[in-house]
């Protein structure tokens, strides 16, 4: 069975986000998206639930900068 992931582009890619930009991110996403977001965890690994569906975010350097990857745990 294939595992759901998403990517959310960062503001300024070129900056290494912190947890709160990260926290931040995700919630407009889930606004946007008109998503039901619960944190699992805000620090260290960042969890969250979205509709449900436990995911955890890492952060992937791309040509140009980072990205936010959220993955299905």
């Amino acid at each position: 069975m294939f595992k759901k992931s998403f990517i959310i582009e960062l503001d300024d890619s070129l900056k290494y986000p912190n947890a709160e930009t990260i926290c931040n991110l995700v919630e407009k996403y889930a606004v946007k998206n008109n998503e039901i977001l619960k944190w699992e965890s805000k620090e260290e690994i960042i969890k969250f639930y979205l509709s449900n569906v436990l995911y955890e975010v890492k952060i992937h350097m791309i040509r140009g900068g980072y990205e936010i990857l959220c993955k299905e745990v």
